[in-house]
């Protein structure tokens, strides 16, 4: 008999439940690495999958073209669009919202009206790429420099980088 086994045995059943955490937590930790090393889809968005930049900004060219293949496969009319817009030479000038500048002595009200109008204004990304990547295990301080990054670079973003975002001190 194995180890495991009369352990199970020994302790009335709960070496099973350790073993099964175990498992579960192989599984996850795999599953975590094959996305790291093919590249696939990241995460869930609404049930969509959606990539993350993983190698930071400027975007290289790997992910680049990932991005709008992504782009050309969910669109109706994919491979038009992306062509039309990324051979476009008159592309529209898009605004950057600005930081709101909170005082000490603003109302919480007031507050979050102004970091809820800038989250508005960076827009959601309809990319299928996340552009920032958050690890949820990173410190906090770790998170307000991603923060800071955001809104250095303003670009669209989606759901978590926009909680990132609310948690930021600034506003």
């Amino acid at each position: 008999m194995d180890a495991g086994m009369s352990n199970h045995q020994e302790d009335g059943g709960s070496g099973a439940a350790v073993v099964r955490r175990s498992e579960a937590s192989e599984g996850v930790a795999q599953r975590e690495e094959e996305q790291e090393e093919d590249g696939d889809e990241d995460l869930r968005d609404g049930g969509v999958p959606f990539f993350v930049n993983r190698g930071g900004l400027p975007i290289d060219v790997a992910t680049w073209e990932r991005m709008w293949k992504h782009v050309a496969k969910i669109h109706p009319d994919g491979e038009k669009v992306a062509l039309r817009i990324r051979g476009a030479t008159d592309l529209p000038k898009i605004p950057i919202p600005s930081v709101p500048a909170l005082q000490p002595s603003t109302l919480i009200p007031e507050r979050l009206e102004a970091i809820q109008r800038y989250i508005r204004e960076l827009q959601y990304n309809h990319t299928g790429t996340q552009f920032f990547e958050i690890k949820k295990s990173r410190p906090l301080t770790g998170l307000m420099d991603l923060a800071k990054e955001m809104t250095k670079e303003a670009l669209p973003i989606k759901c978590l980088e926009a909680v990132i975002l609310g948690m930021y001190p600034f506003l």
